[in-house]
């Protein structure tokens, strides 16, 4: 008998860890979908297909983005980030970006979450093209059933600062 309640134990706490992972999994794709919408509204082959203001649909209402290139954080509300680009769209400074992902770590605990994303950004505009990369870190919380970036800061690579190979490869 004793040996019967020890294996149905073990039985229990094996599918339990299953479960588990199966639901980490699931929840990492769910987040993954929400990375992957942000990248697709920021990204526009001509101004015709603009569709930044999108970008209020991966955000929590209050989210911030960060760039932290220069010497001094600069600091957006969505509505301030959607209003810049939408500025240097209709002032002819910008024609069209494409920004794609080149690797993400995922962290997903209960309702948070933590994503270190490397991008690569084209933009074309009056100057010509321009190519740069970076790491966004993203923060993301589940807010009725939906995963929603509550922040974002960036940083980019330049003559000093160079992505370091762990950043570069997929662990998706």
């Amino acid at each position: 008998m004793i040996q019967y309640i020890r294996m149905r134990t073990t039985f229990i706490l094996l599918l339990s860890l299953i479960s588990v992972s199966c639901l980490s999994q699931q929840e990492e794709q769910e987040v993954g979908k929400t990375i992957d919408r942000f990248f697709m509204f920021l990204s526009f082959p001509d101004t015709s297909h603009l569709q930044i203001d999108s970008l209020r649909n991966v955000f929590v209402s209050e989210g911030k983005l960060i760039n932290n290139f220069g010497k001094k954080p600069l600091i957006f509300t969505v509505h301030e980030y959607i209003a810049g680009i939408r500025t240097n769209v209709s002032s002819g400074q910008l024609h069209s970006t494409q920004e794609k992902e080149l690797a993400r770590n995922v962290d997903v605990f209960g309702k948070i979450a933590h994503v270190l994303s490397t991008f690569e950004l084209t933009m074309v505009g009056k100057d010509g093209k321009m190519v740069r990369r970076g790491i966004n870190s993203i923060q993301l919380l589940k807010l009725d059933g939906r995963w929603l970036i509550l922040s974002l800061i960036w940083d980019r690579e330049s003559d000093v600062l160079k992505l370091p190979s762990k950043y570069l490869s997929k662990s998706q």
